[in-house]
């Protein structure tokens, strides 16, 4: 059985039919696919454009609160008056403590009679948290003796505990190791 040249060469047409059509094929599923991701791609960029934009107002807000690090903040804390300095409150950046004090959100925060921020916490737990805060602005060298009362408190006194998670403030362990790399 012997094949003669057209038969080769039909043979050979179908492959290369076969072929062209499995291509085009495979072109218009890898279109399809390059089109799919071009429109998510667009749409992650239309996202971080509106991002842009919120956070543009959200500083041309923060601009016309006209706050300063230096304000001082009145404080009722669970029925116990305090104050504090903006500054000493925004220590910790990315904390819940430094964005509630920002200057951003003063106007929505509920107030006693005397227009005082009023914060339902622990009074002791934040007031020991405000202590530290204060200690560390001042850029106070803690002692071993602070250490060891700081972390004590932390670990025996839940409201403490609970709170210090609560404003976002870091591990204890970081503060610490960042005290003794100055």
């Amino acid at each position: 059985m012997s094949l003669n040249i057209e038969d080769l060469t039909k043979e050979y047409q179908k492959k290369v039919n076969a072929c062209a059509i499995a291509t085009k094929e495979e072109l218009e599923k890898a279109s399809l696919e390059l089109d799919k991701k071009r429109q998510r791609i667009e749409r992650e960029e239309e996202e971080i454009e509106a991002k842009a934009k919120a956070l543009q107002l959200e500083k041309e807000k923060m601009k016309e609160a006209q706050t300063s690090m230096e304000d001082v903040i009145l404080l009722n804390v669970g029925g116990k008056s305090m104050h504090s300095t903006r500054k000493t409150l925004c220590q910790f950046e990315g904390s819940f403590l430094e964005s509630m004090f920002s200057g951003r959100w003063d106007q929505n925060f509920n107030k006693d009679a005397t227009g005082n921020i009023l914060l339902n916490f622990d009074p002791q737990a934040f007031g020991f948290i405000l202590r530290f805060l204060r200690i560390k602005e001042l850029s106070m060298e803690l002692t071993d003796k602070h250490i060891k009362e700081v972390r004590e408190k932390l670990k025996d006194d839940c409201a403490l505990s609970a709170l210090w998670f609560y404003l976002g403030l870091p591990s204890f362990q970081k503060i610490t190791d960042e005290f003794y790399k100055e």
